[in-house]
């Protein structure tokens, strides 16, 4: 499996047990993401790395249950010193 591919698919596996069971480390999940991280959630609200890492902290826990799929990634481009995914 392609190496960045096999990053989105373990963040999203780190994501869905801090959220869904309060399990791993909420640094370790943050050192996924860029400084330059942002986004934008659902209600609007926008979220930079700083944001995030409060927000995780809040929610540690807060979905039982939460189960995240990815149900189609490939990489478009790929050089030495990163990719651009979709």
């Amino acid at each position: 499996m392609n190496h960045y591919i096999n990053e989105v698919l373990e963040a999203h596996v780190a994501i869905e047990n801090w959220l869904g069971k309060g399990e791993g480390d909420v640094q370790t999940l943050l050192d996924r993401f860029s400084q330059d991280y942002s986004m934008i959630t659902i209600t609007g609200t926008m979220l930079d790395h700083e944001s995030l890492g409060r927000f995780f902290v809040a929610k540690r826990a807060s979905r039982p249950g939460l189960h995240i799929v990815v149900d189609s990634l490939c990489v478009l481009e790929e050089w030495k010193s990163g990719r651009v995914g979709l």
